[in-house]
């Protein structure tokens, strides 16, 4: 007898604890991301964690409200109902808690970053106590999507309609309404297919495509408004980058070790035992994982440089926007920078030194010593650094602009130096209102490897990092 009771009572629990820790888990990912993502004035943990939990908090405001009213018995449009009851109510939840957390901490409400981004963190509070829910209601199996796709989007939302309310301060009240229509209509669009499905037989298959297509577009506005924002920062330095290549292997490390969590449960209480069917329906998941992070490290910081947001998704296929030799004529790009612009911008204000490739296809013959002075962006929304000559051994013009276009294929290593760059006469580009054009590089700009950390120290650096 008391071998069964130990059995009723230890099997939930351990349930429950499984619920917990993978929506910790998962939920971490993306606080680890946004907390670096500004990388001008990165945030304190316990700012982070405190939005986290007023995100938590926030679920009680639409349960309150539908334990008092039951929407569904005043609203008989199914479609409607979802809206109000999920979009509206839900990301009006979030707002308010993000402004009662900004009134408690008043010195954070100058800087547009904070607002997406702890806006972000509220949402991720609110979608993970959701997903413990939804698990505890319908079972573990709704945790393998919930806590990637339902997770983030909650965060993509309320950060959209988070910009809308630094808009407010600004007192720009147009934009407010606009942003904050944009994160209701974002979570109404994703919760769409589901409505459907219920009432007017939508096909699953074409629900699911939706709700990707929703996702993903919901991606690229969201990382273009970080993107703006993070270029009207108070805090912006033309020498600091986002440590992209670090930040993707650390956040896929904890994504797979997520999936392995997943998978094992699985195992444990599916019927088929099939590690394969698994596999297949969390790839999708996997791969919008990745483009979600790969876009939100592909950021172009220019000081001051505003963006414009459209609706597309955030990538495609085909060629790059520039021509630079050796580069992939067709592959699948990635919208915003396509380099790590974190192993250029260490060397800003630094002298570099140019290494012509020979005598008969180079523009200079000798070495010759540039400064990297400042960034220059083209409407093909490439990156430029403008050099200055510090020494040659042949004539320079410099009334010429010379230009640093960085070389993004393969790894380039040679000895101690990476060559990571060509570099340009003005025929190329001549200032940051043009494209570039076809002017023949020069020579190679070599940068010195120092010794670079594995990623999972890289990942401990982050994780320590202060402002």
């Amino acid at each position: 007898m008391l071998r069964y009771m130990g059995t009723f009572f230890i099997f939930p629990f351990m349930n429950l604890l499984f619920i917990l820790f993978s929506t910790a888990i998962a939920s971490f990912i993306w606080l680890y991301l946004f907390r670096i993502i500004d990388v001008f004035s990165p945030q304190k943990w316990i700012h982070v964690l405190f939005f986290f939990a007023l995100g938590i908090l926030s679920v009680s405001i639409p349960l309150g409200l539908h334990s008092f009213v039951s929407l569904k018995s005043h609203i008989s449009d199914p479609y409607l109902g979802m809206f109000i009851s999920a979009a509206v109510l839900e990301e009006l939840s979030k707002l308010i808690l993000l402004v009662f957390g900004m009134t408690l901490l008043p010195k954070l409400k100058s800087n547009p970053v904070n607002w997406v981004i702890f806006g972000a963190c509220v949402g991720l509070g609110f979608g993970a106590i959701e997903n413990v829910l939804y698990a505890l209601r319908y079972g573990n199996q709704v945790l393998n999507y919930r806590d990637v796709l339902s997770l983030t989007g909650h965060a993509l939302d309320t950060g959209i309609g988070a910009y809308g309310l630094y808009c407010l301060q600004r007192k720009e009240v147009k934009k407010l309404f606009l942003w904050v229509f944009v994160g209701m209509l974002s979570h109404g669009l994703y919760n769409l297919p589901s409505v459907a499905q219920e009432y007017d037989g939508l096909n699953p298959l074409a629900g699911i495509s939706l709700m990707f297509l929703v996702y993903l577009i919901s991606i690229e506005v969201f990382t273009m408004i970080i993107n703006n924002a993070l270029n009207q920062s108070e805090h912006f330095k033309d020498n600091r980058a986002i440590p992209m290549a670090a930040v993707r292997k650390s956040t896929f490390a904890l994504l797979v070790l997520m999936q392995a969590m997943f998978l094992i449960a699985y195992l444990i209480e599916s019927e088929d035992k099939s590690i394969g069917s698994f596999l297949f329906l969390t790839a999708p998941l996997i791969f919008l994982m990745q483009v979600f992070v790969m876009r939100l490290t592909a950021l172009v910081l220019v000081k001051g440089k505003v963006l414009p947001i459209q609706i597309t998704i955030p990538f495609a296929i085909g060629m790059p926007d520039i021509d630079i030799p050796s580069y992939p004529r067709l592959r699948l790009r990635m919208r915003g920078l396509p380099y790590d612009e974190y192993e250029f911008v260490r060397f800003m204000g630094d002298t570099m030194q140019l290494y012509p490739l020979s005598r008969r296809t180079s523009y200079f013959g000798e070495r010759a010593e540039v400064e990297m002075t400042q960034k220059v962006y083209a409407k093909s929304q490439m990156l430029f650094y403008q050099v200055e000559f510090k020494s040659s051994e042949e004539p320079i013009d410099l009334s010429r602009h010379y230009y640093l276009i960085p070389k993004i294929a393969g790894d380039n290593i040679v000895g101690k130096f990476r060559i990571a760059a060509l570099i340009y006469r003005n025929e190329a580009i001549d200032n940051s209102t043009e494209d570039a054009g076809t002017g023949a590089f020069c020579c190679w700009v070599k940068l010195p490897l120092d010794g670079q950390n594995t990623w999972w120290k890289e990942f401990i650096r982050l994780l320590h990092l202060r402002p």
